[in-house]
């Protein structure tokens, strides 16, 4: 029995029975359907029925995906672990002196950007020199544009978020999301604003490959669906012929045709290897980091 859980078996089983019932070829094309049985591990398949013109039949053709679910799987814990290695140490705190228009950074700040204190002349910079020297030219208005609306904003309890791209000292451009808040004088005008920027490049690397993967993933079940698809007209073809036909050696090449395209019907390991490439790749860049 396929279906050991009894509601799920009626779950299933109605399902089938309504989706095949409209008629529609859509509805008739189940994906990732799980097998379970006790004592065993989830397996899972994809299905299609595809109706025979003319005839109170339908072709049933069943695949099994579990490869390709395990890949998934295997791909979206690798997405979890690179988020959880975002180390709080990799935080680096700054504040911003509004009448002056001058930044003090400490060590932190300076190591996420690859470089030193000494090197850049110290702990305090200017505004106009932090920008052209580690803010990405496309976003620095996004930088320039939130400083000053921290400036003019009135709530005490202002606090706002954003995200730029920033260039270390070697020319590497990474992503950083930067927390910033205000402090204010006695009457209400922003003195200072403090934040905190944190490296993200290796979370967005990690959602860029996955998007790929997702991407590639529908493609290649579009293109496995067009191949069953093809392989089940030249099955029906075959089978109009062989009931045209009394030669029984004319019938048994027909019949191994028929066999032979349904042997054809089978899952591609090509999605197993696309999947295993991105989860290798982003283990690679948890390594690096």
């Amino acid at each position: 029995m396929v279906y050991e859980d009894p509601f799920f078996r009626e779950e299933i089983k109605q399902r089938v029975l309504e989706d095949s019932a409209s008629g529609d070829p859509d509805k008739m094309h189940w994906e990732d359907i799980p097998i379970t049985r006790l004592g065993d591990e989830t397996t899972f398949v994809s299905a299609m029925n595809i109706p025979i013109p003319g005839k109170n039949l339908v072709m049933s053709t069943v695949w099994d995906v579990t490869k390709r679910k395990m890949a998934e799987n295997r791909l979206k814990t690798s997405q979890l672990r690179l988020e959880e290695a975002m180390n709080p140490a990799h935080i680096a705190n700054w504040e911003f002196d509004v009448t002056m228009g001058m930044f003090t950074f400490n060590n932190l700040f300076y190591a996420l950007y690859g470089t030193t204190a000494e090197r850049e002349g110290g702990n305090r910079m200017s505004l106009e020199d932090y920008a052209q020297r580690f803010v990405h030219p496309d976003d620095r208005h996004f930088m320039t544009e939130e400083l000053q609306k921290a400036t003019e904003a009135t709530d005490p309890g202002y606090i706002s978020k954003l995200e730029y791209r920033i260039i270390r000292r070697n020319g590497d451009m990474r992503y950083t999301v930067v927390s910033l808040g205000t402090i204010q004088d006695k009457n209400g005008r922003t003195i200072r604003i403090h934040g905190a920027n944190q490296d993200l490049t290796i979370r967005r690397k990690a959602q860029e490959a996955l998007c790929v993967a997702n991407k590639k993933l529908q493609m290649l079940s579009s293109i496995t669906r067009h191949d069953i698809l093809n392989l089940i007209m030249v099955v029906r073809g075959y089978i109009q012929l062989s009931e045209d036909t009394e030669d029984k050696t004319v019938l048994k090449k027909y019949i191994l045709k028929e066999k032979e395209a349904v042997d054809a019907i089978h899952p591609s390991d090509r999605v197993y290897a696309v999947l295993s490439g991105y989860r290798n790749e982003g283990a690679e860049m948890a390594e690096s980091r």
